[in-house]
């Protein structure tokens, strides 16, 4: 479970002791179902293999919406998002996943470039770079001059 893992890794940074030391960097992805771009979620779809068909399917019921306003008591006239994810659509919180999950991807790539130092929590133990919760991401790293 994330939410112990992410507790033991705290406790490991607030009990480091060694010269370089570690860092864990919590980022809440406010409003983030919002701010999801359809061309980057319609890309995400074609890159995990998701068939033409199934891809125009969820692309349509992500794009054909309309949303009303209550302004001082009175619907303002629909108009059409050109971003986000639903909230209360059944398959939004699957297709935030995914776009979550390039994410996950991305900091897998850094690792292996070198271009970010992950923590251990034991020795010989996996490397431990980021967690991801829902809206949250929680980043860890050893804590040197590169990395901050």
């Amino acid at each position: 479970d994330n939410s112990i893992l992410a507790k033991e890794a705290i406790n490991f940074i607030q009990k480091d002791k060694s010269k370089m030391g570690s860092l864990a960097l919590k980022i809440d992805l406010e409003k983030a179902y919002d701010q999801i771009s359809w061309n980057f979620l319609q890309a995400k779809l074609w890159k995990f293999g998701f068939p033409e068909r199934i891809i125009k399917l969820i692309m349509w019921g992500v794009t054909n919406s309309s949303l009303t306003l209550l302004w001082n008591g009175s619907k303002l006239p629909p108009f059409a998002p050109s971003r986000g994810l639903r909230q209360g659509d059944p398959l939004s919180p699957y297709l935030f996943v995914l776009c979550m999950e390039r994410l996950a991807l991305r900091i897998n790539e850094l690792n292996k470039e070198g271009c970010w130092n992950p923590i251990h929590l034991s020795q010989g133990g996996p490397p431990i770079s980021h967690l991801l919760f829902a809206d949250d991401v929680i980043l860890f790293s050893q804590a040197t001059n590169d990395q901050v």
